[in-house]
């Protein structure tokens, strides 16, 4: 049975490789397998064009990020935030979307002092790079 949901979710993602949704749905029947998540949300954030998303392509990100604080790799989790802080949105709302459950995740695990200094980098005038990349 996961077999022939693998099976589906390949055929959509080759019509449509920028499907926010079927990327989730796809994570979805490995839970019990952590590395083939991995695996599953690398491939998602590597091929995805945030330009031809349907959906929000952030949730990919912040799913991928949540799921190595779940299993308590905090570093890891930071990588892949300050790797979707470098995403070029389609909207600028992502963006803080990002940055907020960055800050969330710090929270949730008693660095106050982390996240107020998370705070004060994400709400910093952008560098030209970024303004012309982003606005």
């Amino acid at each position: 049975m996961d077999r022939r949901l693998e099976l589906v979710s390949n055929v959509l993602l080759r019509q449509n490789p920028h499907n926010v949704p079927e990327r989730h749905n796809r994570a979805k029947p490995f839970k019990d397998n952590p590395t083939r998540q991995i695996l599953t949300f690398t491939e998602a954030v590597r091929t995805m064009d945030p330009m031809k998303a349907v959906g929000k392509s952030h949730t990919l990100w912040v799913s991928f990020a949540r799921h190595y604080e779940k299993h308590s790799d905090l570093a890891n989790a930071r990588v892949i935030f300050e790797k979707a802080i470098q995403v070029n949105y389609k909207a600028l709302d992502d963006l803080a979307s990002v940055w907020c459950e960055w800050a969330e995740m710090k929270l949730r695990h008693n660095n106050f002092r982390g996240t107020l200094e998370l705070m004060r980098r994400a709400t910093a005038e952008p560098s030209v790079e970024i303004k012309l990349r982003v606005f």
